[in-house]
């Protein structure tokens, strides 16, 4: 599958690289949502740049927080 993913701290063009990726098996009580639309909002764009408010993830990381699409698996107790 693939996944757009920051590599270096940068503007988003510049940081963002769309990478071929395992894809990820749900866990207890999780979904894999195969998403169909996306945004990039601000804290986004402050990951880019690697100033992400709360947490800093170790690069590359995959962005997002916003997004729209459907359920593809579900892990142990999810409905």
């Amino acid at each position: 599958m693939k996944a757009w993913r920051i590599h270096r701290y940068a503007n988003p063009c510049a940081a963002l690289e769309l990478d071929e990726v395992e894809r990820p098996e749900p866990g207890v009580g999780q979904v894999l949502i195969k998403v169909r639309a996306a945004t990039i909002n601000a804290n986004d764009i402050d990951g880019c740049y690697g100033r992400y408010k709360i947490v800093k993830p170790e690069l590359p990381f995959t962005p997002g927080m916003e997004g729209m699409g459907e359920v593809e698996a579900a892990g142990e107790g999810s409905e």
